[in-house]
């Protein structure tokens, strides 16, 4: 993500709002729950 922001190729984003969060917004609800309860 950073490598793309900082290329030239990001220079048509003008604001927008990226999620830096090691991938946890995109897990379902369902998989939180299955993977906290085998663990």
């Amino acid at each position: 993500m950073v490598a793309f922001l900082v290329s030239d190729e990001a220079g048509y984003i003008t604001g927008g709002a990226f999620p830096v969060d090691g991938g946890v917004s995109s897990t379902s609800m369902y998989s939180k729950g299955r993977i906290s309860s085998e663990y």
